[in-house]
């Protein structure tokens, strides 16, 4: 209790790394050694033996305290090391992110081109190899079609005929089939409308007779039911007479539409003959320019595809050792 604790001695200091200055405020690393030798030459000989084992154990108790708070700083020196490291690494990947959406923004108008220009590489690929399965199937067919064509367009010069006069009227008058569908549904409205007017004044005709049976008296039913047969079979008649009218009228329209369309059918056969030579001569010639022009295209989609990827692989390079720098 008579023991008074000695100051600290000038090698007792607080030693904490200059990097960081979170670690000056936590992290205090003790030389336990230079207290103990101090504690053992301050009035150690002087001391009698009960108040030396205290101090011995006070001695050890602080070494033991000097020691855990060792410990404790070297662990949080090692975990703001990898905290250091991993904030390194996550700047180092943001920015790379960034250095790469900008290179994206840059080549994205090069990459869709050479997007679009790989499709159609592989479009003609696909369309080559399908071209060299069926190639003699194909071939065999189109030396039937030509040898048909060759007799088609034979037959045609011997029996060719020059066009009518009546050739524009014919032209007008293609759609007939149509012309005579409107015509019997206009016929079959008109049947539907005096139909409805005839059902209307059958109405009105009851209507009438119910109210005469009410006012009048026995004797003069009978009389309404006579008048009543007379109107139905005057309206009958008439409705007859109409509808045979009108059959009549639709029979002649569609003989004469018959007649119309198997005229306008074997003009309509010999033009188109004449017109499936032409157009079979017109697809030849635009066939072979064709495949002439894309052979040509495709040879310089190919180069230009394939510099491209070389300044793209170029950019990448570049891009690269920049962040490597």
């Amino acid at each position: 209790s008579n023991i008074t604790s000695p100051p600290l001695p000038d090698n007792f200091e607080s030693i904490a790394p200059e990097e960081d200055q979170t670690r000056e405020e936590s992290v205090i690393q003790i030389n336990p050694i230079s207290v103990l030798e101090h504690r053992l030459e301050y009035n150690f000989d002087n001391l009698p033996p009960d108040q030396r084992r205290k101090v011995k154990v006070e001695i050890r108790n602080e070494l033991f305290q000097k020691e855990q708070l060792k410990q404790i700083n070297l662990s949080k020196i090692v975990y703001y090391e990898r905290a250091r490291t991993t904030n390194q690494i996550i700047e180092k990947q943001r920015l790379e992110n960034e250095l790469i959406q900008l290179s994206k923004r840059q080549n994205k108008q090069e990459s869709e081109q050479i997007r679009s220009e790989l499709d159609q590489k592989r479009e003609y690929n696909i369309q080559l190899r399908n071209q060299q399965r069926d190639g003699f199937e194909r071939s065999v067919i189109q030396q039937i079609q030509r040898e048909k064509a060759q007799r088609v367009r034979s037959n045609v010069q011997k029996e060719y005929k020059p066009l009518p006069k009546n050739f524009v009227k014919s032209i007008r008058l293609n759609n007939l089939e149509q012309r005579q569908k409107l015509q019997t549904k206009f016929v079959l409205d008109l049947l539907l409308d005096q139909k409805i007017k005839i059902d209307e004044q059958n109405q009105k005709i009851q209507e009438l007779i119910e109210d005469q049976k009410k006012t009048w008296k026995a004797p003069r039913k009978v009389l309404t039911q006579g008048l009543k047969q007379q109107f139905l079979v005057e309206i009958e008649q008439k409705e007859d007479m109409q509808l045979k009218r009108m059959a009549q009228i639709l029979r002649m329209k569609l003989l004469q539409d018959k007649k119309e369309i198997q005229n306008k059918q074997k003009e309509k056969i010999e033009i188109q003959k004449v017109q499936f030579l032409q157009k079979q001569e017109q697809k030849s010639q635009v066939n072979r320019k064709f495949e002439a022009k894309i052979q040509n295209e495709m040879i310089i989609e190919e180069v230009r595809a394939y510099n491209q990827e070389i300044r793209r692989q170029m950019n990448q390079k570049m891009l690269l050792e920049q962040l490597q720098k």
